[in-house]
């Protein structure tokens, strides 16, 4: 089944506010971080269930050389994953409808 990946704003949000953070450390790097980003999106979408579960059918998935997780939401029925937040491992947790995760 070929998934289609819908992001919410926070994720969005989450995912600028990562690059414009490495960029400002290092020319380039927020475009490193994304990049991987983008690989770890791929290997999302090919296998939406192979990452593991961390809250009820909330699953996350590494970003390779960086800290940061997407956690997601596969819904098999409707062929979406819905990408919720990508998290750096280091922040204090956060909410997603009334659940605290992290």
């Amino acid at each position: 089944m070929d998934f289609r990946v819908v992001f919410t704003n926070a994720a969005i949000n989450d995912l600028h506010g990562a690059v414009a953070y490495y960029n400002d450390k290092l020319p380039g790097l927020g475009l490193r971080m994304f990049g991987q980003t983008e690989k770890a999106l791929s290997r999302i979408k090919a296998q939406p269930l192979s990452f593991s579960r961390r809250f009820e059918d909330i699953r996350a998935c590494k970003v390779s050389d960086f800290p940061y997780l997407i956690f997601y939401f596969p819904d098999t029925d409707k062929g979406t994953i819905t990408i919720l937040r990508i998290f750096n491992e280091w922040q204090k947790p956060f909410h997603i409808e009334g659940e605290t995760i992290g």
